[in-house]
């Protein structure tokens, strides 16, 4: 009788867990893909620099996104006069973080400081549910 009631208990909890896995994989998808649409829309005009901004996911089994911007789309090669050979720049972090003669216009980190609270909300209200069943 005894060893019944702990099996039971452990296929409840992996079936708990099981569950939380996945309904916090979709509230994070989900969040993950307002954020995108956000930092395009805080760019604010269509082109390589909001082409760059992709979500990844990781099959690693637990809930994984991650944001990127810039790369090849974004990389351009800066003469430096008078400094000698040229250099490759990702011209996404300029506008991120600005540079000596231009201003920040920034879009990636602004967006996810945004966000915290909702995403926080998400999580909670995702835990509260996955638990209250």
């Amino acid at each position: 009788m005894r060893n019944e009631s702990a099996s039971a208990w452990r296929d409840s909890l992996r079936e708990r867990k099981a569950e939380l896995q996945r309904e916090l994989g979709s509230a994070l998808m989900r969040e993950a893909l307002d954020m995108v649409d956000d930092m395009k829309a805080a760019i604010g005009e269509a082109g390589p620099l909001a082409d760059s901004i992709k979500l990844l996911t990781a099959a690693t089994g637990y809930a994984a996104v991650r944001i990127v911007a810039g790369g090849t789309t974004t990389t351009k090669t800066v003469a430096h006069p008078g400094f000698g050979k040229a250099e490759r720049y990702d011209y996404s972090n300029a506008e991120e973080f600005g540079t000596r003669h231009e201003p920040a216009r920034p879009f990636f980190w602004s967006t996810i400081r945004k966000r915290k609270n909702q995403r926080e909300a998400a999580i909670r209200a995702t835990l509260q549910e996955v638990f209250a069943s």
